[in-house]
């Protein structure tokens, strides 16, 4: 089914307006509507998702609407939103690539298509950011996952019995400070027993399962 016909289906069966959509989705209902007719074909990964959480389209529905093979495990499909997200955005870039090649699109326009999509592709790092009289600690994530910041703010307030503050982006790093990645970060916090082993290596498999 395509995404177009799957979303008009979902719509009508909440008996929702293309108004109560906008409202729910924060998507204005001319978008839909050109979504719906199947005018756009290349709605943005931020669209998707935001539609498809107003009404309840599950990832693996987006992704069999974007030919996107996905992994099963124990009859259950296990993926991270933002991962499908980044293929949903990767399957675009390569039909972009193959019209291309074809001479069925310009290759001015295709290309500034392939270089808007790269930069949704791209991820600004979450750093989290401890204050101390004698200098600064700070734990890079390498990608915004509500679990992982809270997870590790929580661990760093324990830790260094301070308050934590959260900035995106780089920071240029100083004499005083010391930096962690998250997985030596949680060992720092088990010798200091903010958290024990088990829960550490509960978290540990969680970033696995999230390919982090």
């Amino acid at each position: 089914m395509l995404f177009s016909e799957l979303v008009k289906t979902k719509r009508l069966k909440n008996k929702l307006s293309l108004a109560e959509l906008e409202k729910i989705a924060g998507v204005s209902a001319s978008f839909i509507n050109r979504i719906e007719n199947d005018v756009n074909r290349a709605p943005s990964a931020e669209n998707v998702f935001k539609l498809s959480r107003a009404l309840d389209i599950s990832v693996k529905e987006v992704a069999e609407c974007f030919n996107i093979k996905l992994k099963e495990s124990k009859n259950e499909i296990k993926i991270n939103v933002s991962k499908a997200e980044d293929y949903i955005l990767i399957e675009r870039a390569l039909e972009v690539l193959m019209e291309i090649a074809n001479s069925e699109k310009d290759f001015n326009k295709g290309s500034i298509e392939i270089q808007q999509i790269l930069l949704e592709l791209r991820k600004e790092k979450i750093l989290l950011l401890a204050f101390k009289e004698y200098g600064r600690y700070v734990v890079e994530i390498k990608r915004d996952d509500k679990r992982v910041i809270s997870t590790i703010k929580q661990l760093m307030e324990e830790v260094y019995d301070c308050d934590v503050c959260e900035i995106s982006g780089e920071l240029v790093s100083t004499l005083d400070e010391e930096r962690f990645s998250v997985n030596d970060f949680i060992d720092i916090a088990i010798d200091c027993e903010a958290i024990d082993l088990e829960e550490a290596n509960e978290f540990k498999n969680y970033l696995k399962e999230i390919k982090y």
